[in-house]
């Protein structure tokens, strides 16, 4: 049996992250505040620009 906290890794484009973030904000709060909280840290490690290197 495979165990539910197990991490699947995903690959999603921005457009599908965003339709699943208003899915998600069609459910309880109190169901998917954590969940919305990993994607939001997950797509900010992604999309933040990285700092440049010092020349």
């Amino acid at each position: 049996m495979i165990s539910d906290d197990k991490e699947i890794p995903l690959s999603l484009t921005l457009a599908e992250v965003n339709l699943i973030l208003e899915a998600l904000g069609n459910l309880p709060y109190v169901r998917v505040f954590e969940l919305i909280g990993r994607l939001h840290e997950q797509a900010s490690s992604v999309l933040s620009p990285s700092p440049k290197e010092p020349e």
